[in-house]
């Protein structure tokens, strides 16, 4: 034991070693930027502190060049275990959830799929709602389970929005939007596997990341700040992965502090998207950031965002939509500019997504109903279109 245990040091000191002094310092800096303007707000809403801790954001560590390229070889075993996972923390599921989690089985075929819900009276394993009884029908058809949270989890104890969380069922969207990425930062922590959001939609495998990496990030390439950071809807590691942990508490290195949850930089994007985004610049040694977890732009006039003309879905979009393994869709089924999108044609889901569930629908008879009922909600919300050319 004692002669393993300067192989033990080498090997923590390692995990620590910075690939990028230079790139280190400018994340550094802007992450104290950050956590000294005490802001609070959405992109476009923040406190002039919290605005040139933006700003500064973008000038210095979303112009860096990315490091990451994928790994043409491939481990033995996975090094992320094939679970997927949902937080849901209050009230009933909706269809689009149970889009997503039945999406996920047919495609993936996880060994385990779980729905984490917080410390609310009511989750959606008891639904209210006619609505929720049907979207429950099917996430149970799919095997899913819940795990129930006796509190909203956090890296120290106290968490660095404890003054909103005391509000109860009072939480405005923002605040609620955190509280759910704190969640899902702390499951994959605490059991590795797959996250994804209710609008995240996985068709097509990903076991081409569990079997490369032990943590992987889905790039946002054009935010509509016009910087780039990561999606926090779709992303996986392995269990206790270094690089989430790192995120989640700092591991107690005084260097990581202000890149971890143990404070805020004003929260939910600024939190998960770009605190994410510049902890994987400092240290990308420890994570994959991929486009192929995709954070699918709302319309815009550039290239990232996919330009094109109304009701028309541009070639490029296309295109990734046909190669990328999650296409998280935020907004969908409550925002005008993404209803509009998914309403276009060529069609997204009639074309690409829905055909490449249905291929793998006769390995899972058990859920032949619920793809017919999931399949004619997206046909009368005009999601389908014409269906393949």
């Amino acid at each position: 034991m004692f002669l393993l245990l300067p192989l033990v040091v080498a090997a923590a000191a390692a995990a620590y070693a910075v690939p990028d002094p230079n790139v280190a310092r400018i994340v550094d800096e802007v992450a104290a930027q950050f956590v000294a303007a005490k802001g609070r707000g959405m992109e476009g809403h923040e406190s002039p502190a919290l605005k040139q801790a933006a700003r500064a954001y973008k000038a210095r560590v979303s112009s860096l060049p990315m490091p990451w390229t994928r790994r043409d070889d491939a481990f033995a075993e996975p090094l992320i275990p094939n679970i997927v996972h949902w937080a849901w923390r209050s009230g009933d599921a909706d269809w689009t959830l149970a889009l997503s989690v039945v999406m996920a089985k047919v495609v993936q075929n996880p060994a385990k799929l779980l729905l984490h819900s917080g410390p609310a009276r009511q989750t959606y394993a008891s639904p209210s709602t006619e609505a929720g009884v049907e979207a429950l029908r099917c996430i149970e058809a799919a095997g899913a389970e819940e795990v129930r949270h006796e509190t909203d989890p956090s890296p120290e104890g106290t968490h660095p929005w404890a003054e909103v969380l005391g509000r109860k069922n009072k939480l405005s969207k923002q605040t609620f939007a955190h509280v759910s990425d704190v969640m899902r930062l702390f499951t994959i922590v605490q059991y590795g596997g797959i996250y994804l959001d209710r609008d995240a939609f996985l068709h097509r495998s990903v076991d081409s990341y569990r079997f490369r990496y032990p943590a992987v990030l889905g790039l946002d390439p054009e935010t509509f700040e016009g910087d780039r950071d990561v999606n926090f809807g779709s992303f996986m590691a392995a269990k206790n992965s270094t690089f989430f942990r790192l995120l989640w508490d700092g591991m107690g290195d005084p260097g990581y502090r202000n890149l971890s949850y143990c404070v805020t930089w004003g929260g939910w994007a600024h939190d998960s998207c770009r605190k994410s985004y510049a902890l994987a610049i400092k240290r990308p040694d420890l994570v994959h950031v991929d486009e192929g977890l995709y954070q699918f732009p709302f319309p815009g006039k550039s290239a990232a965002r996919g330009g094109g003309g109304a009701g028309k879905t541009p070639p490029a979009l296309l295109a990734k939509a046909r190669t990328h393994e999650i296409l998280h869709m935020s907004g969908f089924e409550w925002h005008s500019l993404r209803t509009a999108q998914l309403r276009a044609e060529p069609s997204i889901f009639g074309t690409i997504i829905w055909p490449n569930v249905l291929a793998n629908k006769d390995s899972h008879p058990a859920l032949q109903p619920c793809l017919a009922w999931l399949e004619a909600k997206l046909r009368e919300r005009g999601y389908l279109g014409r269906g393949p050319p």
